[in-house]
């Protein structure tokens, strides 16, 4: 089952370029980049007065710049916030960890003792691949090396 996404309780911007400081239902309080997002349809962030106007919607889903035209969700600021305070791992990054030590889906959930569904999720970014298992990750690359 997955778990409940922390709302947002605060979001503003924090003056430095596409950043974002938000306070979450967890009582976490973190620095988010969201530059990463700022081309397509989001390209008007990189307006600076527009991007102070970041705020948190009622319900705490999603950081809005213009009502139902601009804005981000709490699922993927959440994500952002943890990989980018180092609390998580990047799909990314899990998926190159894979490739670099050639290990299928299954074989990386047996090398590093998950259950291969959670590799899955893990490998289609469904779920948000914690601190320890980054650190699984390095333990067994450090074993593989010898």
């Amino acid at each position: 089952m997955k778990r409940k996404m922390p709302r947002i309780v605060r979001a503003v911007a924090t003056g430095r370029p596409f950043e974002l400081d938000i306070e979450w239902s967890t009582g976490e309080r973190m620095n988010v980049d969201v530059s990463e997002a700022a081309d397509g349809p989001y390209e008007p962030l990189r307006d600076a007065s527009l991007f102070a106007r970041a705020r948190a919607d009622d319900w705490g889903h999603r950081v809005v710049w213009i009502e139902d035209e601009i804005d981000l969700g709490a699922d993927q600021l959440y994500r952002w916030s943890l990989e980018q305070a180092g609390e998580a791992m990047t799909v990314e990054d899990w998926r190159e960890w894979r490739a670099r030590n050639r290990l299928s889906v299954t074989g990386a959930a047996a090398a590093i003792g998950i259950s291969r569904r959670m590799a899955t999720y893990y490998e289609k970014g469904e779920w948000i691949v914690p601190k320890t298992i980054r650190l699984a990750c390095s333990g067994y690359e450090m074993e593989q090396a010898g």
